[in-house]
């Protein structure tokens, strides 16, 4: 489960922030997780390192350019409707 909340308000200026916006309705976060990335190499480089042979190993990628895909698949979403002041939320 995957919650992202935007910045609607823009306090500076005392307004609501109207306009839309755009999202897949499949996300892929694997490209903003750069510890999982570095947790990937490492076990690649350890693996190569410990067998003599080459094994391909589908769990790993032996390009370290490549992402892991972290899919999430949208499910539902919130609207605020109202003024910077007061309103409600609406799934």
């Amino acid at each position: 489960v995957l919650c992202l909340h935007l910045k609607r308000f823009d306090a500076a200026r005392n307004r609501k922030i109207d306009e839309p916006v755009s999202f897949p309705k499949q996300l892929n976060m694997g490209p903003y997780f750069p510890h999982w990335r570095e947790v990937q190499q490492k076990d690649v480089i350890l693996k190569k390192q410990s067998s003599e042979q080459k094994v391909a190993d589908p769990a790993f990628s032996s390009d370290l350019n490549t992402c892991p895909e972290m899919l999430y698949d949208l499910c539902a979403t919130i609207d605020h409707s109202g003024t910077l002041y007061q309103g409600h939320y609406i799934s």
